[in-house]
C-alpha cells in the first residue's frame, strides 16, 4: 500500500470487518461478527481515521528516531476499538 491509502476498516481486537446493517436510534450500527463489538457507522469511521493518523504519525517517529543522532519520543500506543488494515 502506498503512503497516505487505507485499507478497509477492521475490528480492532479481532481484526476482521464489521458487518453492516442495523438502525438503532434513527443511526446506522456495525459491529464485529466475531466479538460482537458494535458502534455507529459514523464512530466507527472516525476512530478508523484517528488510528490511520496514528499508525502514520508513529510510522514517521520510528524513521526519524532509527535514522538521526537526535533523540525522538515516540508517544504509548493506544488501543483503538476500530482500525484500518
Amino acid at each position: 500500500m502506498a503512503m497516505g491509502e487505507t485499507g478497509p476498516v477492521l475490528c480492532g481486537k479481532c481484526h476482521v470487518p464489521p458487518e453492516r446493517g442495523f438502525e438503532r436510534d434513527g443511526q446506522m450500527w456495525a459491529s464485529c461478527p466475531v466479538c460482537g463489538q458494535e458502534d455507529t457507522i459514523e464512530h466507527i469511521g472516525r476512530e478508523a481515521a484517528e488510528y490511520n493518523t496514528d499508525k502514520a504519525i508513529r510510522d514517521m517517529l520510528s524513521g526519524l528516531h532509527s535514522s538521526s543522532v537526535m533523540t525522538v519520543k515516540i508517544p504509548p500506543e493506544r488501543s483503538y476499538s476500530w482500525i484500518t488494515g
